[in-house]
C-alpha cells in the first residue's frame, strides 16, 4: 500500500469520526431538550385536605338503668330484683308512650363477703347481689319533648325500683342525609384549601384530579356531652333533661394540579 492511499484512508477515518462525534452530540442533545420538554408536562400537584361539621337534632333517647337487690341468700336476692324489675316494667308501660321500646342487657349475680384485714381464713359470705341491666328508647322528631318524655321516663324508673343510672344517650335514628352534607361541605373547603394554596405561590388551579373516596366521619353522641340536667322548674321535682344538637363531622382529602407561571 502506498503512502497516498494510507493518508487518504487516514483522512477518510477521521471524518468519519467527526461525523459520529457529531451525530451522537446532536442525539445527547436531543436527548436533553426531551427529558426537560417530559419534566415540564409532568402535572404540578397540591396535595390538600378539608373538614367540616353539620349539626344535626336527635330524635331518639335511650336509657341505660339498673336495678340491685341484696339479699342474705341467692333466691331471696332473685326475688327482690324481680319483683322491683317487674313494678318498673309496669310502671313505664303505663306512661302510655307511642313506640317505647325496652330490653334487658344483662343480669349479674355477684357474691357479699365480709372484709377481713388480717386475711387469716377466707372471708365470710355475708349475701348475694343480683343485678338486672335494661334499656328504655322513647322516639320524637321535638327535641324539647324527646328530653321531657326521657326525664319521665327515668323519674318513673327510680321511683318505683331502678337504682342506678348507667347514662341517658340523645342520638338520631338516620345520619344518612347529615353525613352527605358533611361530606359536600368537606369536599368544598379541601378544594377552596387547595386554591388558597395555588394563589399563595401564583399559581392558578388547573384540575382536581383525586378526591379521596373513603371520607373519614366522627359522630358526637349525646354520651353524656349533649344531655345535660337542669334544676325542676318552679313548684317541681321531677327531673328535667335538655337534649343538645349532635355534631357529624367529616375530612375529605384531595389532590388538584397547577399551572406553571
Amino acid at each position: 500500500m502506498n503512502r497516498t492511499t494510507v493518508v487518504g484512508l487516514a483522512i477518510l477515518g477521521v471524518l468519519v469520526g467527526g461525523l459520529w462525534l457529531l451525530r451522537e452530540g446532536q442525539l445527547a442533545g436531543q436527548g436533553a431538550k426531551d427529558g426537560e420538554a417530559a419534566k415540564e408536562k409532568e402535572p404540578r400537584k397540591i396535595h390538600t385536605s378539608g373538614s367540616a361539621t353539620v349539626r344535626v337534632k336527635p330524635n331518639r333517647a335511650r336509657l341505660y338503668l339498673a336495678v340491685e337487690a341484696t339479699e342474705k341468700t341467692v333466691k331471696s336476692a332473685r326475688a327482690a330484683n324481680k319483683k322491683y324489675v317487674e313494678s318498673i316494667i309496669a310502671s313505664i308501660q303505663g306512661l302510655k308512650i307511642a313506640d317505647l321500646k325496652m330490653k334487658s342487657t344483662n343480669v349479674d349475680m355477684s357474691i357479699i363477703h365480709a372484709k377481713d384485714e388480717k386475711q387469716t381464713k377466707l372471708p365470710e359470705i355475708l349475701g348475694y347481689r343480683v343485678t338486672y341491666t335494661f334499656t328504655v328508647l322513647v322516639s320524637n322528631d321535638d327535641t324539647e319533648k324527646l328530653a321531657a318524655t326521657a326525664a319521665k321516663v327515668l323519674d318513673t324508673a327510680l321511683e318505683n325500683g331502678a337504682n342506678f343510672v348507667q347514662q341517658i344517650t340523645f342520638f338520631r335514628d338516620d345520619l344518612t342525609e347529615a353525613r352527605r352534607q358533611a361530606l359536600t361541605k368537606a369536599t368544598e373547603e379541601a378544594v377552596a384549601n387547595a386554591k388558597a394554596l395555588a394563589t399563595g405561590a401564583k399559581r392558578t388551579i388547573s384540575d382536581v384530579i383525586v378526591i379521596d373516596g373513603n371520607p373519614q366521619y366522627m359522630q358526637e353522641y349525646a354520651n353524656p356531652t349533649n344531655t345535660h340536667f337542669t334544676q325542676p322548674a318552679a313548684g317541681s321535682d321531677a327531673t328535667q333533661l335538655v337534649a343538645g344538637d349532635m355534631e357529624v363531622t367529616c375530612r375529605v382529602s384531595v389532590t388538584a394540579t397547577y399551572g406553571a407561571k
